[in-house]
């Protein structure tokens, strides 16, 4: 049997929560994201040189601009806050599916902030554990990460080698 790779952006969270998510929240494309999850408050005293309405080219200036700082702080704290609240409905969704339909050999590379795919991911470990890896390619609000040994995983977890709880991944880089 071959192994696959699939590979998950924005839409495949808008497809696995529709309607919202257990409680009614919903997801955004970068495109308009800081409008869409009500984020505005921290720019009304910006002057922005970009036109662009994506976050990662917002995040790229700010990120630029010493005197911005503390918004930077502010926005990486606000969309990491955000996307943690994020929870699978009860009933099944695509990820469940997705990730029912592949097997150990397989890979789901995602650059999804949001902890839907991770909360998939342990609900269908209750049925099997022949599934695949998941690679957080842009860090992941379920997710922790041992810098020290390079070890990672859910974000409640330990390092296997330090014992110490994994610490938060970072969701934004400049571009």
């Amino acid at each position: 049997m071959r192994a696959h790779t699939v590979i998950l952006g924005a839409g495949a969270t808008m497809a696995t929560i529709p309607n919202g998510d257990k409680h009614g929240k919903n997801s955004s494309v970068m495109n308009g994201l800081i409008e869409k999850l009500n984020m505005q408050d921290l720019l009304a005293n910006i002057e922005l040189q970009t036109k662009s309405d994506n976050l990662e080219d917002i995040y790229a200036e700010l990120h630029s601009r010493p005197e911005c700082r503390d918004i930077v702080i502010e926005l990486e704290k606000r969309l990491y806050n955000y996307f943690a609240e994020l929870e699978l409905p009860d009933n099944p969704t695509i990820y469940d599916l997705l990730i029912l339909s592949l097997t150990d050999k397989d890979v789901i590379a995602t650059f999804n902030w949001d902890p839907l795919l991770i909360q998939a991911y342990v609900r269908c470990y209750t049925i099997t554990s022949n599934l695949p890896h998941i690679l957080c390619l842009h860090g992941n609000v379920g997710m922790g990460f041992c810098n020290e040994h390079t070890e990672f995983g859910a974000i409640d977890a330990e390092c296997p080698i330090c014992g110490k709880t994994l610490p938060p991944t970072k969701l934004l880089y400049p571009v």
